[in-house]
């Protein structure tokens, strides 16, 4: 969507059409889990709290790499629509990563805690 920052994370979001409940989608999270830890490709941990679960990967090292959620779908319409803004005015992104790190510095830009 144009907001990316070094240091940033990906979000992915798996698109599943039979798997429309918070279990199935805990059971496929889980199963993402298992093939980051058979691969050896680093650590995953299964957050189920949060109001849409994710497995939250890192590399070896311990580094964020990537939240994967399913059926995240407001997610994915938040960043077409960021992305959309973006291409309307090249100002966007600028102003979006601006907020981004204010937000960071501030320590207010948890979701999970309701912040930005």
């Amino acid at each position: 969507n144009g907001f990316w920052m070094n240091g940033s994370d990906v979000d992915a979001c798996l698109i599943l059409r039979r798997c429309t409940h918070r279990q199935s989608w805990l059971t496929k999270l889980r199963l993402v889990q298992s093939l980051v830890k058979r691969e050896r490709l680093g650590t995953t941990e299964v957050v189920k709290a949060a109001r849409v679960p994710v497995a939250k990967l890192r590399d070896l090292q311990g580094r964020e790499l990537c939240d994967v959620s399913v059926n995240n779908v407001a997610a994915l319409e938040n960043s077409r629509f960021v992305a959309t803004l973006a291409q309307l005015d090249p100002r966007v992104p600028r102003l979006g990563r601006f907020i981004k790190h204010w937000a960071s510095r501030r320590r207010i830009n948890n979701r999970a805690e309701g912040t930005l």
